[in-house]
């Protein structure tokens, strides 16, 4: 069997953009699709610019082998660093965070973030009841499409085979929030159901709001404009590998379109 090793020569990545945020949100979203190669990297470098929830992911990912062999003193390593970085963290910015908001409801976004945190970890640990448990107490404290991302994935994973019931809960999701992240998930749900022309329509317009993760919107373009005869599917798929030139789903289009 071989092992899918995390400390890759990270820096080698050149299409990778800089910022924490963007590497853990990149991460995240291949280690979602199982790409573990890409998505240790991408988390192993924001951990190391700093970012606090990129070393609990390490500290995660080594605890439970995931992607790579269970390393009890890795993931220890990680936890320390994370929660050290965390206390700093807190220190430097609670004084000016209550400047701006009163109290209470500094305490609400704390006790929602913690929820959704919660949410986050159950989806990746496979707990779809936990998941969409912690989501909904999240979005009663604050209702906000970051967190109700959450929600749409654990309802995605409990009810498979129930489109209607999904579909649903996406359309009240786009109706009170125009968020690129809920239009891509919404697009590939779209495809799952066939529907290519109104999923090439959600990629669109996911494609002109400011997306951290555009590759996703591109593929999802590239794929749908095939399927519907567009010749703009191309263009798309250049677009993709752009950002990622040697990402397995870039080579899994070249086949499928001939480019």
């Amino acid at each position: 069997m071989i092992r899918v090793l995390l400390f890759l020569g990270i820096f080698s990545l050149g299409w990778c953009s800089s910022e924490p945020d963007q590497l853990y949100d990149d991460g995240m979203q291949a280690m979602r699709r199982r790409d573990y190669r890409t998505g240790g990297s991408l988390l192993l470098k924001a951990a190391r610019l700093g970012h606090v929830k990129s070393m609990r992911r390490l500290s995660q990912i080594y605890e439970r082998g995931i992607g790579t062999q269970a390393d009890v003193d890795k993931a220890r390593h990680w936890k320390e660093l994370a929660r050290k970085a965390y206390d700093e963290k807190q220190k430097a910015e609670e004084p000016g965070l209550s400047l701006k908001l009163p109290p209470s409801q500094t305490s609400s976004i704390k006790v929602a973030r913690n929820l959704a945190s919660q949410s986050e970890y159950y989806l990746e640990e496979g707990d779809w009841k936990q998941a969409l448990s912690y989501a909904d107490a999240a979005l009663f404290v604050d209702y906000n499409p970051a967190i109700l991302v959450f929600r749409l994935r654990a309802l995605e994973r409990l009810h498979p085979e129930n489109f209607a019931l999904v579909d649903q809960e996406y359309r009240l999701a786009i109706k009170n929030f125009f968020y690129p992240e809920i239009l891509e998930m919404y697009g590939y749900f779209l495809m799952k159901m066939k529907d290519y022309r109104t999923a090439h329509s959600m990629f669109s317009k996911a494609a002109v709001e400011e997306n951290k993760s555009p590759f996703w919107v591109y593929t999802g373009l590239c794929e749908t404009a095939f399927l519907l005869g567009d010749p703009e599917a191309s263009a798309w798929l250049e677009k993709a590998r752009r950002l990622y030139p040697d990402h397995p789903d870039v080579k899994r289009l070249e086949s499928l379109i001939g480019s």
